[in-house]
């Protein structure tokens, strides 16, 4: 959290959602594989009767390695978020996430504070990630902030300040594979 008052709270978040790093590794762990199969398969048919097979077994390496570069730039982490900011403003009514992805570009999101109807802690139980969002009826939930989920309590936190910013009630739902486990509210901020 960056910024703290009794009207506006702002986090920034640097290097948030990272991943794609894997795909990079088993992109030249898969290269290596391939060169190293390619010179031992192949040196064994290369001045014998059967050279054609050289030149296969070599054309055929090089095609899975176009396929597995490819992908691997097809997934690559330029599109994660690098940075993110969000805003969150009773003096101008809305919440504000601004991400900078890897790649340059810039993304915002926006929400009128009297557009959220809750404080949302959700946490999937599969992928071990925890989300904090402010829910709308009427529009997609805004991101607020996310982590793994070893220890749910700086979450909780976290959304139990924004409740009580917006007077807001704050929910933790758990969902395995989209099904809902639980869902309680931890903190009911009533509206004065």
């Amino acid at each position: 959290m960056t910024e703290e008052t009794p009207t506006k709270i702002i986090l920034k978040k640097n290097k948030s959602e990272q991943g794609g790093e894997g795909c990079t590794y088993a992109a030249i762990a898969v290269t290596i594989a391939l060169i190293l199969v390619s010179v031992f398969a192949g040196l064994a048919y290369f001045n014998s009767s059967r050279s054609w097979l050289f030149w296969t077994i070599t054309a055929a390496a090089l095609l899975i390695e176009v396929l597995f570069v490819y992908l691997a730039v097809l997934m690559s982490p330029r599109n994660n978020v690098h940075e993110a900011t969000v805003s969150i403003d009773l003096d101008t009514q809305q919440a504000t996430r601004i991400e900078k992805l890897n790649s340059g570009k810039i993304q915002k999101y926006s929400l009128r504070l009297e557009q959220v109807s809750r404080i949302s802690i959700h946490g999937e139980d599969a992928g071990h990630r925890l989300e904090v969002t402010l829910d709308s009826q009427n529009s997609l939930p805004l991101k607020v902030n996310s982590d793994v989920f070893f220890d749910p309590e700086p979450m909780k936190a976290l959304g139990n300040k924004i409740g009580k910013l917006l007077k807001k009630p704050v929910v933790l739902k758990i969902t395995d594979q989209g099904k809902i486990v639980s869902e309680e509210i931890i903190q009911d901020n009533k509206q004065e």
